[in-house]
């Protein structure tokens, strides 16, 4: 009786303790006890950046030229801190449109029609700190001319009120380019296919800071952008490839915000 007893005891303090186990790990499972997920970059974006499509058209009959701007704003209670980032938009847009209306002038009036200029945006990547956006472009001097489609892009750190160049992602003794070129030029002939030409991947996207120049943070990695005549003819168009995190994470600084998105 008292072995039979001792067994039942035991047996019910195992039960007990099962029970609270599964209890723990229910309780877990459900996410109330445990770490929130990380949340992807649009949802960040959504939550903490407030951001306003601005537009803006500028027409003119002498010299004949039309120039359509789409750009991104920070507003509402984010616009204090983001009064930088604005200004900086600004002036990558001004800049672009100075050189479109230079070209403008050398071309003068020799072609019949209008000269036309387009910059549209998109965010690749906001976490309320960081800030990246494309710019793509798409001008035309004459109606005999091909269009040049050209992207201009601006990472920027709210906390810092600056933007980011490269430099200030990667530790300084690191050959980095070399690296986003090693992985790109497979993936670029891969993309290309039967269009693919080796001596022009390679003039390209060969480790250079002028083939590098147009790059944006995205949750994955940082997205190298080869415009139109860069890695193959005009009628390939725009050629991007994103080096992950993984592959670059030995190369960038610690104390870079980058550093934590990898």
């Amino acid at each position: 009786m008292l072995l039979r007893s001792f067994l039942a005891k035991t047996l019910f303090g195992l039960l007990a303790v099962s029970l609270l186990v599964l209890n723990v790990i229910s309780i877990s499972a459900s996410g109330e006890l445990s770490p929130k997920p990380l949340r992807s970059a649009a949802a960040l974006a959504a939550e903490e950046i407030q951001f306003t499509s601005r537009e803006k058209r500028y027409d003119s009959k002498s010299p004949n030229y039309v120039v359509e701007v789409r750009y991104p704003e920070i507003t509402g209670g984010d616009a204090g801190r983001g009064a930088k980032f604005n200004i900086e938009v600004n002036n990558l847009i001004a800049k672009r449109i100075a050189l479109f209306k230079n070209e403008v002038a050398a071309v003068g009036q020799a072609g019949a029609g209008r000269c036309t200029l387009k910059i549209d945006y998109h965010v690749t990547f906001s976490n309320g700190r960081l800030i990246s956006v494309a710019f793509p472009t798409d001008s035309l001097l004459t109606p005999s001319d091909h269009r040049e489609h050209l992207t201009l892009c601006l990472t920027y750190d709210l906390q810092a009120g600056a933007g980011l160049s490269m430099a200030d992602i990667f530790k300084p003794e690191t050959d980095f380019l070399r690296i986003m070129a090693e992985y790109c030029i497979p993936r670029l002939t891969a993309q290309l296919g039967q269009s693919s030409n080796a001596d022009w991947i390679k003039r390209g996207a060969s480790a250079t800071g002028e083939n590098y120049k147009v790059w944006n943070l995205t949750p994955g990695g940082i997205e190298i952008t080869f415009d139109p005549d860069q890695v193959a003819g005009p009628s390939a168009g725009v050629q991007q490839v994103v080096v992950p995190f993984s592959r670059l994470r030995p190369l960038i600084a610690t104390g870079s915000p980058v550093f934590a998105l990898t």
